[in-house]
């Protein structure tokens, strides 16, 4: 996984993707992560090869930590603080947070939160926010 690390670095300093500074290191990393494990499953025989995605139909990008909330709205680094409308509670510590928008250009969040299981293991589920233009 290094070497995909190393290319991101360097294409962050090219004149030609040098709009890769805009976007937080997290949500790179979290990509280069996501990209790793696909081929890792392609080439273990576990799945078909990754699928290129078209611009703008199902966008989306993962905050790995840095999230915060404070009532009605969320930190997202880089973005800063967005309104957001809840589906159901959000309870328990938000491990991460996956932002993406649907083809009518509608913002979500999808929230990855640990709480507490039976006998302390830790159980995650989700939920999702309705977010405002501003966020995409």
């Amino acid at each position: 996984m290094g070497g995909f690390r190393e290319l991101v670095a360097w294409w962050k300093q090219s004149e030609e993707y040098g709009w890769l500074q805009e976007v937080h290191s997290q949500v790179l990393q979290q990509g280069v992560k996501d990209l790793e494990r696909a081929y890792t499953n392609l080439f273990a025989g576990r799945t078909a090869p990754p699928r290129y995605r078209k611009k703008f139909l199902a966008d989306s990008f993962r905050y790995p930590q840095g999230v915060k909330l404070d009532g009605r709205q969320v930190y997202l680094p880089m973005i800063g603080w967005v309104e957001f409308w809840d589906s159901r509670p959000i309870e328990g510590m938000i491990k991460n947070v996956t932002v993406s928008r649907d083809g009518t250009h509608q913002g979500f969040a999808a929230w990855g939160l640990r709480r507490s299981g039976r006998r302390g293991k830790a159980a995650c589920s989700g939920g999702a926010t309705g977010l405002p233009g501003d966020a995409r």
